[in-house]
């Protein structure tokens, strides 16, 4: 439609300086020779507009027409005689179509140059966007195996620790088993040694994770069914670093949007992710600070956010924080969070990385609910 109105533009033009020269000839009296002159001159400028906008055909068409409106002119009105004194003039009527010959001829030539250039340049963008794209799949891979390697190094060195570490801890359950025999439930010692039991299990199955993370397989039980509820991990928790929150004076507090919350994690493995949560939260909190853990359950998905008063995690770095190995603490491994979101994902949900309304960081845990 533009192309069609652009032509019809550009042959009204052409038209009408060519017809209003034509007229101004037959308008203009024989004994001026002046205005005559000056009027054929003009004529080029209809002929090589035709000839530039629509190629030779255009032209030609244009000359032709001009010229054969002009004979009669030529013929009669100016005295006709076209080889003697009317000689120039015979020229020119030849020059019009020489020059509508040349001028479309060289106008097409432009135009398949010009398009050439711009099929050029299209193909060398697209040759420039398929390097582009294979040179961040190359970037993507190298860095997949550098990842890999990482894991399979630190595999072999997990495989001698989880040994190392398993027989210790063996026979610290064993021990605290014997131990347990000999006070009655209920006493306080008894529910000590139950509760180191159930850690040093728990220690054995984090070390499993460990080991297990690092050599690329999933986490152990993942594939295990089973729900859990957040509050009865959360108690867990709070249990387990009562003295490490005591010591740095950390408040911690839990608001339950969604009282008896479950979801779809079996409980070890919820209680090994919100011990990351708080403890990571812990660590960045200075004294006297203050962790919040708010849960909620809107539309089939249930969140489970931990917010701390500590500095918070940069927003140019927030992208790495899942990432394995990634920590901004000299003694820290880089797992725990990366722990985080490999239970949430197994479970069907999502990890985040957000600002805190205490001034800190926010983790939130996006998961299905039940």
């Amino acid at each position: 439609m533009n192309f069609t109105r652009s032509a019809l533009w550009r042959g009204a033009v052409i038209a009408a300086l060519g017809g209003g020269l034509l007229l101004a000839h037959y308008a203009t009296p024989t004994h001026s020779h002046t205005p005559h002159d000056v009027y054929d001159r003009l004529l080029y400028i209809p002929i090589v507009l035709a000839a530039f906008w629509f190629g030779v055909a255009g032209g030609l068409t244009t000359s032709l027409l001009v010229t054969f409106a002009y004979a009669p002119h030529f013929l009669f009105d100016l005295g006709g005689d076209p080889l003697g004194h009317g000689l120039g003039r015979t020229f020119e009527l030849w020059n019009w179509n020489l020059v509508a010959l040349i001028t479309g001829w060289l106008s097409q030539r432009l135009r398949r140059e010009r398009d050439r250039a711009e099929a050029t340049a299209r193909e060398r963008q697209q040759a420039l966007s398929d390097l582009s794209e294979r040179t961040r799949q190359v970037l993507e891979a190298e860095g997949q195996l550098r990842h890999a390697d990482r894991l399979a190094t630190l595999g072999k060195l997990a495989a001698n620790l989880a040994h190392e570490i398993r027989n210790p801890l063996g026979s610290i359950r064993g021990t605290a088993e014997i131990l347990a025999d000999h006070f009655q439930p209920g006493q306080r010692e008894h529910e000590f040694l139950t509760i180191l039991q159930r850690e040093v299990t728990r220690l054995n199955a984090v070390l499993t994770n460990f080991l297990e993370f690092a050599r690329g397989q999933s986490l152990s039980g993942f594939a295990a069914s089973g729900t859990s509820t957040v509050e009865e991990a959360i108690t867990i928790v709070s249990h387990l670093l009562e003295q490490e929150l005591a010591k740095r004076e950390v408040i911690l507090e839990h608001r339950a949007a969604s009282p008896g919350l479950t979801v779809p994690i079996p409980a070890q493995q919820l209680t090994q992710l919100l011990l990351n949560l708080v403890l990571n939260a812990a660590q960045a909190t200075p004294q006297g600070g203050s962790i919040c853990i708010t849960t909620e359950s809107r539309d089939a998905q249930a969140t489970i956010c931990v917010e701390d008063s500590g500095p918070g995690i940069p927003a140019e770095i927030r992208e790495k924080a899942f990432q394995p190995f990634f920590t901004t603490r000299e003694d820290g491994t880089g797992l725990g969070l990366s722990i985080v979101q490999r239970i949430a994902q197994r479970a069907g949900g999502r990890a985040e990385v957000g600002e805190s309304r205490l001034g800190g960081a926010l983790l939130r845990i996006v998961l299905p609910g039940r």
